[in-house]
């Protein structure tokens, strides 16, 4: 259903930026200074990194991640949801989501973070005390990992004699489910994928424990784009995994001398996310009696195939030792050859591990210094107007639309920001609605008023009308305090001229780009949500309906 996206030339973009910035000797410092004014960081995001820049560049994300941790205390406060099912602690339970053998999700407000959080309970009737340790040993697990494409764990305990453990709610779905409702992905977005799942696992594994069960159930997609491994019920330990009698693991995911009765080690995984890049690709579950890249599909680039191959070979001698090996596989299916004529044309750095000490001690500096410093989030809201002749009423994701509708956002924020907005057409190709040529409304837009976006043109206020006969549309809008790379350089190399504009709609609707070639709105959504220093995303789905016979305005 999806084409894929090719993306070499992005990768060469951040390689040329990642080496202008190793010749400026004060690349880093202003680096350092944006994190501390809690502004996004302009750095490159390299799979893999150049050598000798690895520590350095995870001392930086860790400062970023801290700093953003320190600003979540001054985010405005949320009530809880009036109709609270049931309290369990300190937690108000909202809605149950999610029902399995033996626990059941939820979703509940923790006042004390200010925060949604996802709940999972064990259920009554499988409270036994054997299960209920086993329960709490799967948050411990959790815990011990603290990465961006790991589900984090807040706390575990008992409450009204049912164990359940809290972690980040994640609005979203699952691989399964999206694979599911939307089809395959296309070849390279599924590299994307592998790649944060590597992180994932990278991460879980450098804790000592194995994850276990590696499906697309347990591969969260955030609404944002951001991969999220989730589950460890499965994992653990590898002596503690393979001293127990019992497993929660599925069956289908399982490596074949696994089911053969041989011992689980961490290298299992990679098996298993073979199965899951396999699964992306051809919305199959793999068949553990027919090893390697058994896909239906044709258009797989021979590299990925191979990779799939190899972390699904029968010969446990054939397929990936660790983590890294695959993950640089996985990163040269994006960008070839030119991967292996970088890293030759890369001197070594000798400043790395110096480097690396004085970011750990700025790491303690910041900690302790962190709250002498009034913290700086970007907020903003995003608001969806429909116009319907006369009326004007505010929408929301999920909103049904009609032809001759026409939409408009209005964007408020506390300092000045710059907007991107974009509109998938039924392939997935985007559209850029925002910023435009011509448009009076530019970035960066002011603070402390709302402005209606995609705003004037000679004068007249301009709206986005529906008038195609797609089933949905869907809309991506992305703030940030400062200009956005990596959309800045989709900007420049989308046409502009006039012969490359055209009308969306009438003459009452803002002019369009032609579609950027080769970007997916959710390859785009995912590769902006992995980025250091995150900007907010806002992404809207409304179906068509047939238009109201209605007279307008009603």
């Amino acid at each position: 259903m999806r084409s894929a996206w090719r993306s070499s030339a992005r990768w060469l973009n951040w390689r040329g930026r990642w080496a202008m910035a190793r010749n400026d000797p004060h690349a880093v410092d202003r680096l350092i200074e944006r994190i501390l004014d809690a502004e996004p960081a302009d750095w490159p995001r390299l799979d893999p990194l150049p050598p000798g820049s690895e520590r350095e560049f995870e001392a930086l994300q860790t400062l970023s991640d801290i700093a953003r941790a320190f600003r979540r205390f001054d985010a405005p406060a949320r009530r809880a949801h009036p109709a609270a099912l049931f309290r369990w602690g300190h937690l108000e339970v909202e809605a149950k989501v999610a029902s399995g053998g033996s626990s059941e999700v939820y979703r509940a407000w923790d006042a004390g973070l200010g925060t949604h959080v996802a709940l999972k309970l064990l259920r009554s009737d499988a409270a036994q005390p054997v299960r209920a340790r086993a329960f709490l040993d799967e948050a411990r697990r959790l815990a011990k990992v603290r990465h961006h494409n790991v589900l984090s764990v807040y706390g575990a305990a008992v409450h009204d004699g049912r164990p359940g453990l809290w972690s980040e709610w994640i609005e979203g779905d699952s691989l399964a489910r999206q694979v599911a409702a939307q089809g395959p992905l296309g070849a390279d977005e599924a590299v994307v994928l592998g790649l944060a799942l590597c992180r994932a696992l990278g991460a879980v594994h450098a804790a000592g424990l194995l994850h276990g069960d590696v499906k697309p159930d347990n591969v969260l997609r955030e609404r944002g784009g951001r991969v999220v491994l989730a589950d460890l019920g499965a994992g653990g330990e590898p002596a503690e995994v393979n001293a127990s009698l019992r497993s929660a693991a599925t069956l289908a995911w399982l490596a074949p001398e696994v089911l053969q009765g041989a011992l689980r080690a961490p290298a299992h995984d990679l098996h298993a996310l073979g199965g899951v890049l396999q699964f992306v690709l051809d919305g199959r579950l793999p068949d553990p009696a027919r090893p390697g890249a058994d896909l239906a599909r044709i258009d797989v680039p021979a590299p990925l195939r191979e990779v799939i191959a190899r972390a699904r070979a029968a010969d446990p001698d054939r397929r990936y030792a660790d983590v890294a090996s695959m993950q640089q596989a996985l990163a040269a299916c994006l960008d070839g050859a030119s991967i292996g004529a970088a890293r030759a044309a890369t001197p070594p750095r000798r400043r790395g591990g110096a480097l690396a000490l004085g970011m750990l001690a700025l790491l303690l500096a910041l900690a302790g210094a962190w709250w002498l410093r009034p913290p700086q989030p970007l907020q903003a809201d995003v608001q969806l107007l429909r116009h319907r002749g006369e009326l004007t009423q505010a929408i929301g994701d999920g909103s049904t639309i009609a032809l001759g509708d026409r939409l408009s956002f209005t964007v408020t924020g506390t300092r000045p920001l710059w907007l991107y907005a974009y509109n998938a057409d039924d392939r997935g190709a985007l559209q850029r609605l925002f910023p435009l040529p011509g448009l009076e409304t530019r970035n960066p837009l002011p603070p402390g008023r709302a402005i209606e976006v995609p705003g004037r043109w000679q004068g007249r206020a301009m709206r986005f009308e529906v008038s195609s006969s797609a089933a949905t549309e869907e809309f991506l809008l992305v703030a940030a305090s400062a200009p956005v790379a990596r959309l800045e350089a989709l900007a420049q190399d989308a046409a502009i001229a006039d012969a490359g504009v055209r009308a969306r709609g009438t003459a009452l609707m803002v002019p369009a780009t032609s579609g950027l070639p080769g970007t997916r709105l959710d390859a785009l959504a995912a590769e902006l949500a992995d980025a250091p220093g995150t900007p907010r995303i806002w992404r809207f789905r409304l179906p068509h309906r047939e238009p109201e016979s209605a007279p307008p305005g009603r």
